[in-house]
């Protein structure tokens, strides 16, 4: 029922994660021989496979703090880099890939968020079993955060 027209669709990844390759693993491992790698799972599956730790933010920030590795090659959003930092002053820390930069996620800032608790923006409105479905999907990954 839908007019002709070309579709992508995505095989459901964050495309900043799923752009990290094996070579870029090799090449951060040989400029970095001591160093640890730590990934997040949404980096493809032969990334992981060769990872030290491969956990969500706050999986990757709590082993680089258990860690007695001295150096960590972070392969998540460059944003993380500021929080492994502040708790890790004595570490050195490198990105993965140079651009592992999400766009969307430099779009949450302060004034930003103010704006959407204040009830600011565009209302997203979505039909009640959707709503549902949506509020359980996020209570569980809540349940599971803790």
């Amino acid at each position: 029922q839908l007019p002709e027209k070309n579709f992508y669709f995505g095989h459901g990844c964050c495309p900043v994660h799923d752009a990290a390759t094996e070579e870029e693993v090799r090449a951060a491992r040989a400029a970095h021989p001591a160093a640890q790698l730590l990934v997040h799972p949404e980096c493809p599956a032969r990334v992981c496979a060769q990872a030290d730790c491969v956990g969500s933010t706050a999986e990757i920030i709590a082993f680089a703090e258990r860690s007695g590795a001295e150096e960590l090659i972070i392969g998540t959003e460059e944003g993380t880099l500021y929080e492994l930092s502040r708790r890790c002053p004595h570490k050195k820390f490198y990105l993965l890939r140079p651009d592992f930069v999400c766009g969307d996620m430099k779009k949450i800032t302060p004034e930003a968020l103010r704006r959407a608790f204040a009830g600011e923006g565009t209302p997203v409105e979505v039909a009640p079993a959707v709503a549902e479905g949506a509020r359980r999907a996020l209570h569980r990954m809540l349940e599971l955060a803790q």
